[in-house]
């Protein structure tokens, strides 16, 4: 931290270009929160060893804890957005019509593959994989249904109705 401090205060150009790297350091920690705070939760119960000896008066005591400070972090939530009025005045471009040309993306940049390379949570980092039916195949008869196989699948599109999910 010290050197990207340093870095930004005596060559901001060259800081700016290294910013991926602290989206790379941003994208890794959040992948490993979710992960973390589930094996801290397991081994904590696991702990325990005899839960009977633990009694229900702890539990109540647990789930009435958890909820005061689930409420009170909504609360405390509600009263900042509330009164920085953040987001009012904002007006976003609707994305839900077609350009008229369809114009060619923009060249992928070094530093955009570097950052798709780390995943933005443990959920993205699997892959995805979905099968369409190819419309060259038969339509299937209503005796038998049709076979959905990687030969006749073809990748997703958003526009293809037959996609399985």
């Amino acid at each position: 931290m010290v050197a990207g401090a340093e870095i930004g205060f005596d060559a901001p150009a060259v800081a700016v270009n290294l910013r991926v790297f602290s989206d790379i350091f941003l994208r890794l920690i959040k992948t490993i929160v979710a992960p973390l705070i589930l094996a801290t939760l397991v081994t904590g119960i696991a702990g325990h060893g005899d839960l009977k000896g633990v009694g229900p008066a702890m539990g109540i005591k647990s789930l009435i804890y958890f909820e005061v400070v689930t409420t009170l972090a909504l609360v405390i939530g509600l009263a900042a957005i509330n009164l920085s009025h953040a987001g009012v005045g904002l007006s976003l471009a609707s994305s839900t019509s077609a350009p008229e040309g369809v114009t060619a993306p923009a060249p992928t940049r070094w530093q955009d593959f570097l950052l798709h390379v780390f995943p933005e949570n443990i959920a993205k980092s699997s892959p995805r994989v979905r099968f369409c039916r190819s419309p060259s195949l038969p339509s299937s008869s209503a005796s038998r249904s049709p076979r959905w196989t990687r030969k006749n699948a073809l990748p997703y599109s958003a526009s293809s109705k037959a996609c399985l999910r």
